[in-house]
């Protein structure tokens, strides 16, 4: 039975989200014809969306849908929650670790975990989430394209100055939907010797800011994982977004993103090198959001990138 109660909750929590996927409409430029949409459901026009992404306060607006997504009670109203946002944007739950009921939480529901043996690491060279790849090639110059005619430094991505082993290395972009599995995990085995914590904005990661944003995942709040293998050295970022602001990772269980604040940017460096295999986990997302991958020219030679849906787990030809 439904209490009275529940009701404007319910239907506050149904105006946030939708908000939160149709004002920030999630699917990009290219991924946009590999991700399907309810029939019936209405954008924002252009020139609306403009003004709302000036005026929005993105980081504040952020941090109270994670709030509002760790609620644990009431439970009527957080059952329900779970079992709209599930029926609605069709969450593939047969690969959850766990029934829908035992989620406690939304966030508990969007970090998920897959069901053990479910995407057996068959290859040393694995995609890292499940998502869409919407760019990929070479670094010319040390700069990876955002869209056609639209480039950003890696050197800025990744917050360090890239030496020439790069300059003829390669990226791919890949656009996690806030539906799918939120976890993200090392493509290579090899040794993590640092977490970097950069702070920033956090711009939607849509269509609409990835083509009139310039350098948008370098404004962007973002995690930074430099990985150094027998091959090569590949740094794996986390890009934050509008109603993504959390993301973490093991390797540094204190580190919080997205705070009220004077914040500033850091390393998180390690005694030793920490041993990590192909398809370790590295962070979760609160929700979906961009994960690139810059390699040097040794790896390059190695990693096979193109555009198109990809699986964790799931080899790089």
């Amino acid at each position: 039975m439904r209490e009275v109660g529940s009701q404007p909750l319910q239907l506050l929590f149904q105006i946030l989200i939708q908000f939160q996927l149709e004002i920030c409409d999630f699917p990009t430029h290219k991924a946009s014809k590999y991700l399907t949409h309810r029939r019936g459901s209405r954008r924002i026009r252009p020139h609306m969306k403009y003004l709302l992404f000036l005026l929005l306060p993105k980081e504040l607006l952020s941090r109270f849908l994670g709030w509002m997504e760790h609620w644990e009670s009431p439970r009527p109203l957080i059952e329900w929650m779970k079992r709209w946002f599930v029926g609605r944007y069709k969450l593939n739950m047969a690969e959850a670790e766990k029934p829908l009921e035992e989620y406690r939480s939304l966030n508990d529901l969007f970090t998920r975990h897959l069901k053990p043996g479910l995407r057996p690491i068959l290859s040393g060279q694995v995609h890292p989430c499940d998502a869409v790849i919407t760019q990929c090639g070479a670094l010319d110059g040390l700069q990876l394209t955002q869209v056609k005619g639209w480039s950003y430094s890696a050197s800025e991505l990744v917050g360090e100055e890239l030496g020439k082993d790069f300059s003829k290395g390669s990226f791919a972009t890949y656009y996690l939907c806030p539906t799918d599995y939120h976890r993200v995990h090392f493509p290579l085995s090899g040794n993590l010797v640092k977490v970097r914590h950069l702070v920033g904005k956090l711009w939607p990661v849509n269509e609409w800011s990835v083509q009139n944003v310039k350098n948008l995942f370098c404004l962007n709040e973002r995690l930074v994982f430099e990985l150094r293998t027998t091959q090569g050295v590949m740094f794996l970022v986390m890009v934050g977004a509008t109603n993504v602001g959390h993301i973490t990772t093991p390797f540094v269980p204190d580190l919080q993103t997205n705070l009220n604040g004077d914040r500033k940017s850091k390393d998180f460096s390690f005694e030793s090198p920490v041993t990590v295999n192909a398809g370790d986990e590295a962070g979760i997302f609160q929700m979906g959001s961009t994960v690139i991958l810059v390699c040097d020219e040794s790896l390059s030679g190695r990693l096979k990138f193109e555009p198109g849906v990809t699986r964790m787990g799931q080899p790089i030809c």
